[in-house]
């Protein structure tokens, strides 16, 4: 079975930096804070709207709760100064897969001199054979596993994703938000220890779902399904884990890759849970 699970509470956190409104403050135990006009309690789990989404976390993650009796006015916000995002992250502890096979994997060269807007491969564009893996296992151009941010230009951080220790979360403003020929509403690049660990895009509404997952196919090939009644493909590779999913109650596909060598280290170190 499948380890990959449910797409966590935590890919709607990533966004708190950019949801700051003149309302209640929910506190995390990990110091990160989440403002919202709403915040109720429902059983064990702490609700609150964000991004037009319902949040839902545990109150043992949640350390205060500090209400706002005087909400002024929702601040106003240049929309070209933050990310076209959801929120999402896609890191947590569960988030993980068991693989038939453990392969030695080598650490990519890191890329240089890289330059002016990159590019998703075309669908059905695969590399030529001894062609280099990195492009077969991303299918972003000039993008390698576990570079650092700095060698990725134009990146502005977003968040921070207490996954793991803390996963930074960087976008590019310049870069086209399409993969094939499948519009995306967002995309967003996840470091840890400054090294490119995963990248996660999104599209909105069944259509964009149906659109994302056509160019992922083109692009990879059918995915393993663990049912036909559940939208959630995986490929499991030497190089690149992914995960392509459509998450019915958000009405968004959701499709992640992350570094199957970094995952390794991290598994090691953050068990996932029993």
């Amino acid at each position: 079975m499948s380890r990959w699970g449910m797409i966590p509470v935590l890919m709607f956190l990533g966004l708190g930096a950019f949801s700051q409104v003149c309302g209640d403050e929910v506190v995390m135990t990990t110091g990160e804070r989440f403002s919202s006009d709403k915040v109720w309690t429902e059983g064990d789990q702490i609700r609150f709207n964000m991004q037009g989404l319902v949040v839902s976390v545990n109150k043992s993650d949640v350390a205060q709760i500090i209400r706002n009796k005087t909400q002024g006015e929702r601040p106003t916000t240049n929309e070209k100064s933050r990310p076209p995002m959801n929120g999402l992250s896609g890191h947590s502890k569960d988030r993980d897969f068991e693989r038939p096979e453990q392969y030695p994997v080598r650490n990519p060269t890191p890329a240089t001199g890289l330059s002016g807007k990159r590019s998703f491969s075309h669908p059905g564009q695969r590399p030529a054979p001894g062609g280099s893996s990195k492009d077969q296992g991303i299918g972003i151009r000039q993008i390698a596993w576990q570079l650092a941010p700095d060698q990725i230009p134009g990146l502005k951080k977003v968040a921070t994703d207490p996954a793991f220790g803390g996963i930074e979360q960087y976008w590019q403003p310049e870069q086209a938000l399409v993969f094939g020929n499948a519009p995306l509403d967002g995309l967003v690049y996840g470091f840890w220890k400054d090294k490119l660990y995963s990248i996660m895009m999104w599209a909105d509404g069944r259509i964009g779902y149906n659109r994302l997952r056509k160019a992922v196919f083109s692009r990879f090939g059918l995915g393993s399904q663990v049912s036909p009644e559940v939208e959630r493909y995986t490929w499991d590779e030497k190089v690149t884990q992914r995960m392509l999913e459509f998450d019915a109650k958000r009405n968004t596909g959701i499709f992640v890759m992350r570094c199957t060598a970094l995952d390794e280290i991290i598994k090691q170190r953050y068990p996932p849970s029993p």
